[in-house]
């Protein structure tokens, strides 16, 4: 299949993610272990695309966004209390 888009998992909650996370390095050891047989065999004469890291690397992405909103009303909610 293809790989997730980073606007698609921002609409996912963290359960989901942490879910799809598992799913996707299942499959990235799944496909691993295929390509390394088939090139054994001498049968992978090409690259293969791997698009469950790209995926993972979205998913990173968008929890570092979702920390970064995090911090930062963490922040403001801060200075909103020493300003009271």
């Amino acid at each position: 299949g293809r790989s997730w888009e980073a606007s698609e998992l921002r609409l996912k909650s963290f359960k989901d993610l942490h879910t799809l996370w598992y799913v996707l390095l299942r499959e990235c050891n799944l496909l691993a272990t295929q390509r390394e047989e088939m090139r054994r065999m001498g049968v992978l004469k090409e690259r293969i695309t791997n698009r469950c890291r790209k995926s993972m690397a979205r998913i990173k992405g968008v929890m570092n966004e979702r920390r970064l909103a995090y911090e930062g009303a963490v922040e403001l909610a801060n200075k909103d209390r020493e300003a009271a």
